[in-house]
């Protein structure tokens, strides 16, 4: 799923999502992981150049057991 959001004709924002749940191998355990990402985009001169900002987990709270 992605869903982007058109602000005005040449700014664009996105959000993107995934989830893995905790899975055991035969190593052990695999934690859950959550990675999330937020994108701004502004096109200029047409649509013929664009530039664009993305932050990764901008609020990740990372807990080592």
């Amino acid at each position: 799923m992605l869903p982007n959001y058109q602000l005005s004709k040449d700014f664009i924002v996105e959000v993107v999502g995934n989830y893995n749940s905790a899975a055991k191998n035969i190593q052990g355990k695999n934690p859950h992981s959550i990675i999330y990402s937020i994108a701004a985009r502004k096109h200029f001169w047409n649509k013929k150049a664009s530039i664009g900002l993305t932050a990764t987990n901008p609020f990740n709270t990372v807990h080592i057991p």
